[in-house]
């Protein structure tokens, strides 16, 4: 599939008028302000949350096809039952999108990740098992394996997933597969929702990560971001916030007050059961 690995805008790609990859500067701005969230959600809350969803998006080109990669879904202690090796995601599901991306994007310019999607386009149909504790993989063209597979006999475990591909190339799903497996790398529903709460509270001056301060945290020494205020309006919507909004803001923020250790925490310990 060759070593390059592009980051790129996809419709900077089909539109742009100069050769290459990259527009002008102008088209650029076009571009931008044509996939500006605001432009369709407004400028209020629903805009930002939707910045925020979109950072869990990016688009490569791989083996010559534009692929736009979501985030793959990452829990810890998801598929070790039957394992006597357990393993942990990077930053345990936790991660913000940009830390993530960078990892993703290393593994795909990987000579690891080149061999693999040179296997799934050579033309052969085989069976692609996926060791997670060891982050190997293996191939098998055994004729009893294929048909076990076409048959839904299948025979992989939870920790060592067993895939039917006809060597016809690398597909996003094969992608999601490797960075899952192999790469350790995703999100889960927690590491969602937080950086998508941090993400709004930090457009409104406010830092959630950390010891809980209390009032202080807020600008102004206790006053509520703008967006968040009293009579504040939400695009799409006809009534204003209620007037609670205040301090039902300030219980969430400062939830340390019952039963945390003195420091205070910014994620609430997890259980090992599904969210």
């Amino acid at each position: 599939m060759g070593r390059t690995v592009l980051l790129i805008c996809t419709f900077g790609l089909l539109f742009s008028g100069t050769p290459g990859l990259f527009a002008d500067e102008e088209t650029e701005r076009t571009l931008r302000a044509f996939a500006d969230p605001a432009r369709v959600w407004g400028t209020g809350v629903e805009g930002v949350i939707e910045e925020a969803y979109r950072q869990c998006f990016k688009t490569y080109i791989l083996d010559g096809k534009v692929m736009n990669l979501r985030m793959p879904f990452a829990q810890n202690n998801e598929r070790d039952q039957l394992s006597d090796q357990t393993w942990e995601f990077q930053g345990g599901g936790k991660a913000d999108p940009v830390s993530l991306w960078e990892i993703i994007t290393g593994i795909l310019y990987s000579d690891e990740f080149e061999s693999y999607a040179g296997i799934l386009g050579d033309g052969k149909e085989k069976v692609m098992i996926l060791d997670i504790p060891t982050r190997t993989w293996t191939s098998s063209r055994d004729l009893f394996d294929i048909a076990r597979m076409k048959a839904g006999a299948y025979r992989g475990l939870p920790h060592r997933p067993y895939v039917l591909v006809n060597g016809e190339g690398l597909s996003e799903a094969d992608v999601y597969n490797y960075l899952y497996c192999l790469g350790w790398v995703g999100m889960d529903c927690s590491g969602f929702v937080w950086h998508t709460l941090s993400y709004i509270a930090r457009k409104g001056g406010v830092t959630l990560a950390g010891p809980c301060a209390g009032p202080s945290a807020f600008p102004g020494g206790g006053s509520l971001p703008t967006m968040w205020g009293p009579g504040s309006s939400i695009p799409g919507h006809r009534k204003s916030s209620p007037s609670g909004m205040r301090s039902a803001a300030l219980n969430l923020r400062m939830c340390c007050s019952s039963g945390a250790p003195a420091g205070g925490w910014f994620i609430p310990p997890l259980s090992n059961r599904w969210i």
